[in-house]
């Protein structure tokens, strides 16, 4: 168990085998390179991906599956350019407010995340086709379950067992179309 204070949650305990590795860090992070995924309650559009190197630092997320044709190139394909297994991937678009209180999220540098290793990495797509700051002009419902349900079942799995296929075809099954706007 890996216990943290300081962060904006209070006291975070981490069991060990939930840490998320981003070996060369995030844009502007470079040194913040081990994280977990909190969840403030199912139901929850918004986790927090809370450094365990630097406890004052969480970023929002949601699952980027929740839009509907994101990313182009596809996901596996982004993996594979920076290494990652392209098999069992999460994608997290980092959000925050924007300035009338709408949700906005990072399009143009989401995170993967190989659920089985837990290692991950930031992306940077085409800036001529995603932003930074794109309004989310619909509720998301809760993203983060579908993530949630297939980390805890590959926890669960014995090293050596393949992924379920119901596993791997999960994180396609409850995509939901959201209106995406600049």
């Amino acid at each position: 168990m890996i216990r943290i204070e300081g962060t904006r949650f209070g006291v975070v305990e981490v069991e060990a085998d939930a840490v998320i590795h981003f070996p060369n860090g995030l844009i502007g992070f470079p040194n913040a390179t081990r994280f977990a995924l909190l969840e403030r309650g199912p139901g929850r559009m918004v986790g927090f991906l809370q450094s365990l190197d630097t406890p004052t630092l969480a970023f929002p997320v949601t699952d980027a599956s929740a839009f509907a044709g994101y990313p182009q190139p596809p996901a596996d394909e982004l993996a594979r350019g920076v290494g990652l297994p392209d098999t069992d991937l999460a994608m997290f678009v980092i959000v925050a407010a924007g300035n009338k209180r709408a949700l906005e999220g990072n399009l143009l540098a989401p995170l993967l995340v190989d659920v089985a290793s837990r290692r991950g990495a930031q992306v940077v797509l085409d800036p001529r086709k995603y932003s930074a700051s794109t309004c989310l002009s619909a509720p998301l419902g809760d993203p983060l379950a579908e993530v949630r349900a297939r980390m805890e079942a590959i926890k669960n799995r014995p090293p050596s067992e393949p992924p379920a296929e119901s596993e791997r075809t999960a994180r396609t099954a409850h995509k939901t179309a959201i209106a995406v706007g600049t």
